[in-house]
């Protein structure tokens, strides 16, 4: 009788666990196999796979040239999805880049040059607190000579804004006024 009462209770245990945890997890994103990642996570955190920058390069062709969710995902599994205001993010880790690929409010694929979808990662964003409004450009290329800035490529009509990714994490963004002296830096989680 005690062993049946036993087994009846840890049977009993197990169904209630299975159910929180199939219930529990979050459900997929619409559109995407995972569901949005936890921000308190940084990219690095949420990525297992680090990739090589050639193969970050031939995802990102994958994306461009067929367009296929399930079929990147096969390929390349995702391990970081990340929503704002602006729609979603996917982010693939390598060792001194990373690949964001973009996409709408609606999940579609919003291509982007290679120059803006994969970004070299640099120190860490400690590094970016001495920067304070009014320092010049020269300042912030001294921390990361190899930051995105567009305004430099491509003329003057670009907004003039520079974006960072650290190696814990982050995504800084870095606006300048008309000399090219910072007017603003903002953190964020990426």
């Amino acid at each position: 009788m005690i062993i049946k009462r036993t087994a009846a209770a840890v049977l009993f245990a197990l169904i209630l666990l299975s159910a929180c945890l199939c219930g529990c997890s979050p459900a997929p994103e619409k559109g995407f196999t995972i569901p949005v990642s936890p921000i308190e996570r940084s990219f690095y955190e949420l990525c297992k796979k680090q990739y090589m920058d050639t193969e970050l390069e031939q995802i990102y062709s994958l994306m461009v040239e067929e367009n296929d969710m399930a079929k990147l995902d096969k390929s390349y599994p995702v391990e970081c999805l990340r929503k704002d205001k602006d729609g979603y993010h996917i982010i693939y880790c390598g060792k001194r880049k990373i690949l964001l690929l973009s996409f709408d409010q609606n999940a579609a694929f919003t291509e982007k040059p290679k120059l803006e979808s994969i970004f070299f990662v640099t120190k860490t964003r400690g590094y970016f607190d001495e920067l304070q409004p009014g320092d010049p450009i020269a300042k912030v290329q001294s921390i990361d000579p190899t930051g995105f800035y567009p305004f430099l490529i491509e003329g003057s009509d670009a907004p003039k804004v520079s974006e960072h990714f650290t190696e814990d994490g982050y995504h800084t963004t870095i606006a300048y006024d008309a000399d090219l002296n910072i007017m603003s830096v903002d953190y964020d989680v990426a």
